[in-house]
């Protein structure tokens, strides 16, 4: 599939395992000269190592984008490598480390460390880009989300709205952007059958997102097991497969379901400037 992308440079963020990963690597395979970024050091380099021998040009930094030294360091490393960026995926973001906590039992120094992590994070990065895209009159600011921020859980009441608030944030910024050029999308996923949601749904008592669906038998939506299965009445074909430990993202055919589940749905909310 040409996606017209060739010779665009993109910083995708979170993108050492996972639906970043998966990103980088189908950006890659587009033309795309990607920086993937990460903190763990070994699978940043494994991720940046498959990348290249199917032949992406590829840089990696490893960085923490909730401080201000280090989304400049991740910025830098882009610029340094390619000139410049095109697309930033704002894919970073992560759960808070509460459990199935109560409402009651996260403190407001919780909530802070989520917002830096799934808001102040991409404004840092955004702010960075920003002015050099303007310049080439082109460009593309993604933001991954959740389906916790439209339908939030009873514990960490510190993620959802903390991944809704990217929903606000991108549409203030395609009106400040409009006639740029530069269009801002966010795309909310249901649960995708990564490494990490694996080891939810084996019953780690620090998820209770997965034990609640496993428990009741929820989970039926295609994309939440590994490759070959389908939902229980036998029909459709995968949307999300596992390769090599890493998710396979695709556009679905014409005409054929989205995934369902009793707690999430999937959500592609456009907010174009052009």
């Amino acid at each position: 599939m040409d996606l017209q992308l060739n010779g665009k440079r993109a910083l995708v963020t979170g993108s050492n395992g996972g639906i970043g990963a998966a990103t980088a690597q189908l950006l890659a395979d587009e033309g795309v000269s990607v920086e993937i970024h990460g903190r763990n050091q070994a699978t940043l380099a494994k991720t940046k190592a498959a990348i290249a021998a199917r032949g992406g040009a590829v840089a990696s930094a490893a960085g923490d984008l909730s401080t201000d030294e280090g989304a400049h360091h991740v910025g830098a490393a882009g610029l340094d490598a390619f000139g410049g960026f095109d697309i930033l995926v704002n894919n970073a973001r992560g759960a808070s480390d509460t459990g199935n906590g109560s409402w009651f039992d996260l403190p407001p120094s919780g909530w802070a460390t989520a917002y830096q992590a799934n808001v102040i994070s991409a404004g840092r990065l955004i702010h960075y880009v920003i002015p050099g895209i303007r310049m080439e009159g082109w460009g593309r600011i993604i933001e991954t989300l959740s389906g916790a921020g439209i339908v939030p859980m009873s514990g960490q009441p510190d993620y959802g709205p903390s991944k809704v608030a990217p929903v606000n944030m991108s549409m203030g910024l395609s009106k400040a952007l409009a006639g740029s050029g530069i269009t801002v999308n966010n795309v909310s996923t249901g649960m995708v059958m990564t490494p990490k949601l694996a080891i939810c749904l084996a019953g780690s008592p620090k998820c209770g997102v997965g034990r609640r669906c496993r428990q009741s038998n929820r989970i039926r939506s295609r994309g939440h097991w590994p490759d070959g299965h389908t939902n229980r009445a036998g029909r459709g074909r995968r949307v999300f497969g596992d390769h090599a430990g890493q998710p396979e993202l695709r556009f679905r055919e014409r005409g054929e379901p989205a995934p369902r589940c009793r707690h999430y749905r999937i959500h592609l909310l456009v907010w174009s400037s052009k």
